[in-house]
């Protein structure tokens, strides 16, 4: 249970990201709440309590087409699955995604992995906020940072950040240009505490076999997202809709060439029979209300309501696939190749990996336009 509420004399307890702890600040008067009216599909859904000051800005700025999906993944599950199954939140930062799927599908497994100690903090006190103080047994947190090896380096990891954009080598994209190592640079506080890696397609066929199946997973690991994916192939077979970030620039520092990368890509789309939907970035006064964030529904994320692209067609050239909300559109795997090899440039970018295209009406491979 969440600590007694304090008693406050003339010392204020100060709640800011360096100082913040769960004893002092995981409290409900220390909370704000997200604004869930800017996606349709989570009307009558909330509140989602985060705890203060810990900012999910970008999710209405940058990428509400993601959290979209995600939940469309979510819906789409409690439609056509009866079984129970799980939900993957890999890179969770403070939590978010974790936060949604307790709150829309309580009934689901969670599995979140970052490797940031204060990250794991925060992400398990709002899951405690939408619970009355509990962390659900059907929830699994892991601090730790995913490998297709369980041999890898041990890392020692700052205590006290939570750096929205850390990977397990450090690299900060895109506001910073230089690799930073976390096992390296000097912390400002005291303390660096180990992080062991963890193969993750592993530890899922340990924990479910076959008895569940993954309703969406969530990849955000900055550049790390091949790697990720490598770690799952054992369980591919396992997992639904992905929502997928790729930072192509900094593979590099995660020693992945391009081939590599694109080729880890290539294989779980084929194995899987995904195609690629993107999810473009906001751009102001671009399509549907956009300059307000408002009827964000599940129509903009639904493969059977976007454009698809004629797999013996090339992108077309003008496309602006990456901004503007109504853009999304539906791929099949050489447009994506396609992208990452000319488009991409160095920044990063959210895709939706789903087999919900097979259900549409009146599309067949290779009759889409």
């Amino acid at each position: 249970m969440l600590p007694a509420p304090l008693l406050y004399a003339s010392v204020a307890i100060s709640c800011s990201p360096l100082q913040w702890n769960s004893a002092h600040c995981c409290k409900p008067h220390y909370v704000h709440h997200a604004d869930l009216r800017k996606w349709a599909q989570l009307d009558g859904i909330g509140p989602i309590r985060v705890p203060k000051p810990w900012d999910v800005s970008h999710v209405y700025a940058v990428e509400p087409l993601s959290v979209a999906a995600f939940v469309a993944a979510l819906y789409s599950w409690k439609r056509s699955t009866p079984s129970d199954g799980f939900v993957l939140d890999i890179g969770m930062n403070v939590g978010w995604y974790s936060w949604l799927a307790s709150t829309v599908s309580p009934e689901l497994d969670i599995i979140g992995v970052d490797m940031q100690p204060r990250c794991h903090e925060v992400a398990e006190c709002g899951l405690r906020l939408q619970h009355n103080g509990s962390l659900p047994a059907n929830v699994e947190l892991l601090r730790r940072y995913v490998s297709s090896s369980a041999d890898g380096a041990t890392l020692q990891v700052p205590d006290d950040e939570c750096n929205v954009m850390a990977s397990p080598d450090g690299v900060l994209l895109p506001k910073h240009t230089h690799k930073v190592n976390v096992s390296t640079t000097p912390a400002r506080s005291a303390t660096m505490l180990p992080v062991r890696p963890i193969m993750l397609g592993a530890h899922l066929l340990e924990q479910f076999g076959s008895r569940k199946r993954a309703a969406v997973v969530k990849i955000d690991t900055e550049g790390f997202e091949a790697r990720v994916l490598e770690s799952l192939r054992p369980a591919w077979h396992l997992l639904g809709d992905i929502v997928l970030e790729i930072t192509v620039k900094a593979w590099a520092h995660h020693n992945i060439s391009l081939d590599e990368g694109l080729g880890t890509l290539r294989d779980v789309i084929t194995a899987n029979r995904y195609r690629v939907v993107t999810l473009p970035h906001t751009a102001l006064g671009v399509g549907r209300g956009e300059a307000f964030w408002t009827n964000l529904g599940e129509e903009l994320v639904d493969p059977c309501r976007l454009p698809h692209v004629n797999p013996k067609l090339p992108l077309p050239p003008n496309r602006e696939w990456y901004r503007g909300l109504a853009n999304a559109t539906v791929l099949h795997w050489h447009h994506l190749e396609n992208l990452v090899r000319n488009r991409m440039g160095g920044s990063f970018y959210e895709f939706l990996l789903t087999r919900k295209w097979e259900g549409c009406a009146n599309l067949s491979e290779g009759a889409s336009s």
